[in-house]
């Protein structure tokens, strides 16, 4: 699954032009999503920052025992690497490092963003003491607008992301029979997805069979699976950066006459919203209008989620398919649409779609079939 070269100075040169409209110097990333997709290295083991100046070259710091790797995986020049233990060196922090490097920048009284959904207040604190000059904002909505319309190179690397999720869902249909567990599903779903070329899964995956498809987030257990369950499957993945995510549920054995209208009532209304979804429409428009068709079907009530999101870098993002939200879908958006319905004594069923927002309607990247008979498995 390759899809090019990645162009890192193009994203370091889109968020600094927003930086720029946000009268922000400097912006402290904390994420682990936007480290990576400024630095090219995914950090998950030690604390880690990325310092973004608006005019001096970006620097990582890591710990001491991820330097080799930032270096080797990174195509930031500047890495710098802290330690809290051993004797051969100083002992100088992770924030302290922040601080040396602020500093150094003359960033000391300036205006630095920092995503507030990444950073735990012990660290704001400690910021805020370290560095008393500097005055800090909020810069989440800096890196929402920056990641909310992939380039074509990363659109690229979503369909790639796309093709891996279908190997998963299509692993499961194979492999699910009465008497296997929810954790033999789940188990050959990862390893499906990593042979495809996933580089990890972002939450562990969910098979809920019987009762527990009606839950929403459904982690695998031992759980026998027998004929005459509904199972939902919901995974997550990631692929040079970028979030996957599908859901679907199957009928095994004969379906209920109630089972099966439940199905039904699902895909009607994803298959519906990908028709309607288009440039200038909200996401707010395209909620509102699924849950008038589940209205009419007898299912609103059971809808216990949004109609979906955006996905990219981050794995949930503006603009939300919700309830309020005003912001217009664009051209080039990825956005996960899709429908839950949860009806205790009849069974779970989800649908997720990872769907391209094109000029003139919209593109679906997941191509796993929408049809009850479908999702209708022996057994």
């Amino acid at each position: 699954m390759e899809a090019g070269m990645v162009d890192y100075a193009r994203r370091l040169d889109s968020i600094r032009s927003i930086m720029v409209k946000h009268d922000l110097d400097a912006c402290i990333l904390f994420g682990i999503e936007t480290q990576e997709y400024i630095s090219g290295s995914y950090q998950h083991g030690a604390p880690t920052a990325v310092l973004v100046p608006v005019e001096k070259d970006p620097v990582m710091i890591t710990h001491a025992y991820e330097l080799s790797r930032a270096k080797h995986e990174s195509w930031l020049k500047d890495i710098r690497s802290f330690t809290m233990y051993g004797y051969e060196r100083p002992v100088r922090g992770f924030l302290d490092t922040i601080s040396d490097v602020t500093n150094e920048y003359g960033l000391n009284k300036a205006r630095i963003g920092i995503e507030e959904d990444t950073v735990t207040i012990a660290t704001y604190n400690s910021l805020k003491k370290l560095l008393l000059g500097a005055k800090f904002e909020d810069c989440s909505s800096v890196i929402t607008e920056a990641i909310m319309v992939p380039s074509k190179e990363e659109i690229k690397i979503l369909r790639s992301v796309a093709e891996i999720g279908d190997v998963g869902a299509l692993t499961a249909m194979k492999l699910i029979e009465p008497g296997i567990t929810e954790l033999d599903v789940a188990g050959e779903i990862d390893r499906a997805l990593y042979r495809a070329g996933a580089h990890h899964l972002w939450f562990p995956t969910c098979v809920g069979s019987g009762y527990r498809s009606c839950f929403v987030v459904p982690y695998a257990t031992e759980k026998i699976i027998q004929s005459g369950d509904m199972v939902l499957i919901d995974y997550g993945w990631v692929y040079r950066g970028f979030h996957g995510d599908f859901a679907t549920s199957f009928a095994l054995g004969k379906p209920t006459k109630e089972q099966e209208a439940l199905m039904g009532a699902v895909i009607k209304v994803t298959n519906s919203a990908i028709e309607r979804i288009k440039p200038g429409v909200t996401g707010e428009e395209i909620d509102r209008s699924n849950r008038n068709m589940l209205k009419e079907l007898g299912y609103e009530e059971y809808m216990l989620a949004s109609s979906g999101r955006n996905i990219n870098i981050k794995h949930h993002t503006e603009p939300w398919l919700r309830r309020g939200s005003k912001y217009e879908l664009k051209e080039g958006m990825v956005l996960i649409t899709g429908v839950t319905i949860q009806k205790p004594g009849v069974g779970g069923m989800r649908l997720d779609n990872m769907v391209l927002v094109r000029e003139d309607g919209c593109e679906s990247l997941t191509k796993m079939p929408k049809e009850v008979s479908s999702l209708l498995l022996e057994g």
